[in-house]
């Protein structure tokens, strides 16, 4: 129920883009993110903001974690905490900045 491994994933998928990059070119990362990268980075940010003042919005500290229970169709209960959704912008938020990286290096 901690924040942790969203940078590691991150990189990971970064990782992928940046093979897809040497295997395609520049086609092959903008076949992946066919929006800009900022707009990536700008996704991830919000995202990750938003967990965090979402303490406030219900009525815990800044950065409070939350868990939400779901009963799910077909998988059954579900238990998701809000350090995931953090966790998932991080990684948006890194994947967007090696994209725009690639892209700087493509245009040089």
């Amino acid at each position: 129920n901690q924040p942790g491994g969203g940078f590691a994933a991150g990189l990971v998928a970064a990782s992928w883009l940046i093979l897809r990059w040497l295997a395609f070119g520049a086609d092959g990362i903008r076949s992946v993110i066919r929006t800009e990268p900022s707009v990536v980075i700008g996704i991830g940010l919000g995202l990750s903001a938003l967990v965090l003042i979402g303490g406030y919005l219900w009525g815990d500290a800044f950065a409070a974690s939350a868990l939400f229970e779901w009963n799910a169709p077909l998988v059954g209960e579900l238990k998701l905490v809000t350090p995931l959704a953090f966790d998932t912008g991080v990684a948006i938020v890194v994947v967007g900045t090696v994209a725009a990286a690639v892209r700087g290096l493509e245009a040089s």
